[in-house]
């Protein structure tokens, strides 16, 4: 459920006239339709919202993020096996990468070396 619609039901559980409810939030009485059809709102409007209609909100939208983290704050999907040993594999390529451009760049001071040598015999 969008948290529009969620607005929209506990605003209409609680019996509050519309003119009541947009004062409190202040809004005017047209401007507060849109709000009960949006996916997502401000977190300054919301907790006006929650005020006036006396509902957590923000409970509810901390509810559906600890579904997605652990209790540290972590990404639950990002904690599991085979992620980490991606994470392992991709930083194990980076280091050869890195020590491979080290090698190169060893490579091409040494043909400048030469280069400047070379010119100079000329």
């Amino acid at each position: 459920m969008n948290t529009g619609q969620l607005i929209k039901e506990v605003f209409e559980s609680r019996g509050m006239t519309k003119a009541a409810f947009a004062d409190d939030i202040n809004y005017s009485r047209q401007n507060i339709y849109p709000v009960f059809g949006r996916d997502s709102i401000q977190t300054n409007l919301l907790h006006k919202i929650c005020l006036s209609l006396k509902y957590n909100f923000f409970k509810h939208l901390s509810d559906e993020v600890e579904v997605l983290l652990d209790g540290n704050g972590h990404s639950a999907a990002l904690d599991t096996p085979d992620h980490m040993f991606k994470t392992m594999k991709v930083k194990s390529e980076i280091n050869q990468i890195r020590d491979e451009n080290n090698h190169l760049q060893k490579q091409i001071k040494l043909m400048e070396e030469l280069l400047v040598q070379y010119r100079s015999k000329s």
